[in-house]
């Protein structure tokens, strides 16, 4: 049991951070759209491709993680619920 409240505040802590990673390369990118567009260059197509992938791979990392979080969520709550249950009751 010890096991699933740890698991649990990983989890938690995984999708905390899985977020700020996921925000922090979304402002990057538009931060240097912005910079490109100031200068009046071209922006190279192939790195805001691959920063699109990367952003997207990250966004199913964190679904994968909010799911799980879910799920623990859950396990959490059932294990409460049977460890407030006094004998006799059900």
């Amino acid at each position: 049991m010890g096991m699933m409240i740890g698991g649990s505040a990983m989890g938690i802590t995984l999708v905390i951070v899985g977020g700020i990673v996921v925000v922090s390369l979304i402002s990057a990118l538009f931060d240097y759209k912005a910079k490109q567009a100031s200068r009046g260059s071209i922006v190279n197509d192939g790195e805001i491709q691959n920063l699109r992938k990367r952003v997207e791979l990250l966004e199913e990392q964190m679904n994968e993680k909010d799911s799980r979080m879910k799920l623990l969520e859950r396990d959490l709550h059932f294990m409460s619920r049977l460890l407030e249950e006094k004998p006799g009751e059900k």
